[in-house]
């Protein structure tokens, strides 16, 4: 093997290694998981449940659960973020609209719904430790509204002051007459230094690289 293509193998093990380091999700906020009980109505209210961070962070995706036949799943979600005033949806921080793909998780136990999971990155958005709220909403606007009905999960873990409500198209400032809070996770993006599936790659082209200086040293001088 000549040194060229002995440097060309070494290229692909680095490169393949180089890809094995991907993104990983991370836990910032837990709202807890569906209950399968009930759901807050995204289509046709506006509905924000609040959230608190001990430590400032980097928000960069949303996971989320719905209820509901698979027919009335949503397509897009618009989301936004606000700071807390006192127990009320403050500043708007940031917003945003996605395709969303939903997932069946099936009937949570002790549930009476088919449930779905949405699961969606963001741009990241640095937050200082505080309170914050969190709307989604079914559609490519806070204030689009169709035919379909479609319920943001409830979750038996209560957090916080508990979702606010209201008909379309005002903000949310009304709690929902059952006080559940809603089930969601709030995610960051961390990325690992030298992964396990690189370690393979990086001792092969450590072999690589060690054969190749041996086979420069023991071959022979060419004749004069």
């Amino acid at each position: 093997m000549t040194i060229t293509s002995t440097l060309a193998r070494a290229a692909t093990l680095l490169t393949l290694a180089a890809a094995a380091a991907t993104a990983q999700a991370a836990l910032l906020f837990d709202g807890g998981a569906p209950d399968g009980l009930d759901g807050r109505n995204i289509t046709n209210y506006r509905t924000a449940d609040d959230f608190s961070l001990a430590a400032a962070a980097s928000v960069a995706g949303i996971r989320f659960w719905t209820i509901g036949p698979a027919s009335v799943q949503p397509g897009d979600i618009t989301w936004a973020v606000y700071g807390s005033a006192g127990g009320a949806l403050g500043a708007l921080l940031a917003s945003g609209t996605t395709a969303v793909v939903p997932s069946s998780i099936g009937v949570p136990a002790g549930g009476d719904f088919e449930t779905w999971q949405i699961e969606f990155p963001i741009p990241a958005l640095a937050l200082g430790a505080g309170s914050y709220w969190l709307e989604l909403h079914d559609g490519v606007t806070l204030t689009s509204e169709d035919l379909t009905t479609v319920g943001w999960a409830t979750t038996a873990q209560v957090s916080g002051s508990g979702a606010l409500q209201h008909v379309l198209p005002g903000l949310p400032d009304t709690p929902n007459v059952f006080d559940r809070s809603l089930a969601f996770h709030l995610l960051s993006r961390e990325r690992n230094e030298v992964p396990a599936p690189a370690t393979p790659a990086l001792a092969g082209l450590a072999l690589l690289l060690l054969g190749a200086a041996r086979r420069r040293v023991t071959r022979p001088a060419a004749p004069r």
